[in-house]
């Protein structure tokens, strides 16, 4: 089962709807603006360890370029290594990339919504590149980040 997004999390009624679905064994991703007042559940954001048949990933070449999104701007894969990092914002932020299985990587989200010990996705497929944690949200798509080595059908 996928992570179910809970916003509100730190306001009385999405407080108690974050109890009940970890006393029932939902995994969740808690979205909050400050981290300190977010409900303390048994088992915190540990991101679990990659499936046991994890598929392994291509060459990461094959990953490694430019990529552009109409809403982010650029964003750029680079190999270190054994490992890819992704590189992004008018700052240049620096993000390390784990592999989890096939074509997806992890990622350790920045800023105040991202609770310790989570994780997001970076999902590579058809020339495209998308982070899960720029991607939630009312506008789907917003992080989908196009290559600029393939043509786009």
């Amino acid at each position: 089962m996928a992570d179910l997004a809970v916003t509100g999390a730190t306001g009385a009624l999405g407080g108690r709807v974050v109890r009940a679905l970890a006393d029932l064994g939902i995994p969740q991703r808690l979205i909050v603006r400050d981290a300190g007042r977010a409900p303390k559940l048994d088992g915190g954001f540990d991101c679990p360890a990659p499936p046991a048949d994890a598929v392994p990933a291509q060459p990461l070449a094959r990953y490694a370029g430019s990529y552009a999104s109409d809403f982010y701007g650029p964003a750029e894969i680079l190999v270190a290594g054994s490992a890819l990092k992704l590189r992004i914002g008018p700052q240049n932020m620096t993000f390390d990339l784990s592999h989890w299985s096939g074509d997806e990587f992890l990622m350790t989200p920045p800023g105040e919504s991202a609770m310790p010990g989570s994780r997001s996705t970076v999902a590579f497929a058809d020339g495209t590149m998308t982070i899960e944690y720029m991607n939630a949200g009312d506008e789907k798509g917003l992080g989908v980040f196009r290559s600029a080595r393939r043509p786009q059908l």
